[in-house]
């Protein structure tokens, strides 16, 4: 079998709608489709499930944790904040100097009241060590997080063996490439809590990204 006919027997044809074009067709490498299809599934399992951690009253965490960290949060990043405990998945974004690592902070402070299975991981190792001198919380990579084996050439944590935590913070998200999202987003119970920080001027992922 030549190299063309290998390529073929991995490429997936999808054809969908257009009000503009009438039919079109789009090409996927067949992985590329399956991690697709499969992250979008697994944020509806997210979202339909209940979390795994109690109720809060919003309100009283947000004076609580403004008291405790001797901070005053402007209405947007309370606004992110209460999003944040409220929601079973949420996606955190803005510039520099926009409050992103302050919210995280509060955020991080309300959970470690609530439960100690927090997991905080980034792309590269030089977004974790950022994060984690910003926060005082320790982040590792997410290959870290998922534990690769060099040996198995795979990742350890997965479906079968999902990570063991009620809350993952996931910084510099726009950098995640559409494979290693879905590889993450299967190690990630279906009661836990997902927050996902990203910006849309940072670097985009190498491969087929999320955002």
């Amino acid at each position: 079998m030549n190299s063309l006919s290998k390529i073929h027997g991995q490429i997936e044809r999808i054809t969908f709608s257009s009000e503009e074009n009438g039919y079109n067709k789009a090409f996927y490498l067949m992985g590329y489709h399956v991690a697709e299809q499969n992250i979008a599934l697994k944020f509806k399992i997210l979202l339909n499930n209940p979390s795994s951690l109690r109720n809060i009253d919003e309100e009283r965490a947000l004076e609580w944790v403004q008291k405790r960290l001797e901070i005053q949060l402007t209405e947007r990043q309370k606004e992110g904040v209460k999003t944040a405990t409220r929601q079973r998945v949420m996606v955190l974004t803005g510039g520099p100097g926009a409050g992103k690592t302050t919210i995280i902070k509060a955020i991080l402070e309300i959970y470690r009241r609530l439960t100690s299975k927090i997991i905080m991981g980034a792309p590269s190792g030089r977004a974790a060590k950022r994060i984690s001198e910003a926060t005082g919380w320790e982040a590792k990579t997410l290959h870290r997080v998922l534990e690769w084996s060099p040996k198995e050439m795979g990742f350890q944590k997965n479906g079968d063996h999902p990570l063991e935590a009620n809350v993952v913070i996931v910084d510099e998200a726009s950098m995640i490439d559409n494979l290693l999202m879905h590889h993450f987003l299967k190690s990630v119970p279906k009661n836990c809590s997902l927050i996902m920080v990203g910006d849309v001027n940072q670097l985009p992922s190498v491969g087929a990204g999320m955002f």
